[in-house]
């Protein structure tokens, strides 16, 4: 599963509900069927969620992870 902008934006609008989820917690994009695996997170003055797509098979695709920060 290819990150594309359109992904990182769904994933953007969630950082604040899942920032706190511990590393290797797997949750989903509400109203889509996209995966996410928690590689790792911050939660302080800045929140931000280090992640990677989680295939349907349950298998984490790591060559795709991306950092996204919360906005204001």
């Amino acid at each position: 599963m290819t990150l594309t902008d359109k992904k990182i934006q769904n994933l953007q609008t969630v950082i604040k509900e899942n920032v706190s989820l511990k590393e290797g917690t797997t949750f989903r994009i509400p109203k889509t069927n996209e995966y996410y695996q928690v590689v790792n997170s911050i939660d302080e003055t800045t929140q931000a969620l280090a992640v990677a797509p989680v295939y349907s098979d349950g298998q984490v695709d790591y060559s795709q992870t991306a950092i996204v920060v919360a906005g204001t």
